[in-house]
């Protein structure tokens, strides 16, 4: 009982986090464009569709958020942030050579996208994949009105 208790306080404090840091990023536009793999096209373990912001806003966004959570005992993460979207992970390196192919030689035309909220995921391992889940959604930062503004 009092682990649940722990971990039900425990992602009250992460909402209460993350809540924070949307309230202080305003909402940017990300240029979705190009497939490409971690750790390499040539060894696939995770497919993504890659994404740029100019602006800087989700690196901040990043930076924000991982200094609100190291008090909480999450780690600081070590690896350059790379923005994506994960669209598989693959078990095993076995026939990937049609994959690898695809990923070398696929050209996709890019698509700007606002962001404009912050989706707390929760992923459940099972033998079958992964299965992910909103566990909470904030909106970021909302526009600041001006005067004469009827919004």
């Amino acid at each position: 009982m009092l682990f649940g208790l722990h971990c039900a306080l425990r992602r009250k404090l992460i909402i209460s986090s993350v809540e924070r840091c949307g309230r202080e990023t305003p909402p940017c536009d990300v240029i979705y464009g190009g497939l490409g793999a971690f750790p390499s096209k040539k060894h696939p373990k995770v497919i993504w569709f890659g994404c740029e912001e100019k602006t800087g806003t989700l690196l901040s966004l990043r930076k924000r958020i991982e200094g609100e959570l190291l008090p909480l005992g999450f780690k600081a993460e070590e690896r350059p942030f790379h923005p994506h979207v994960t669209l598989a992970r693959v078990r095993s390196e076995r026939n990937t050579g049609n994959l690898i192919s695809l990923l070398e030689n696929r050209m996709l035309e890019p698509r700007t996208v606002e962001i404009g909220e912050i989706q707390l995921m929760k992923s459940r391992l099972n033998p079958g994949g992964s299965v992910y889940s909103i566990v909470h959604s904030t909106q970021l930062q909302p526009a600041k009105q001006h005067d004469g503004d009827a919004r």
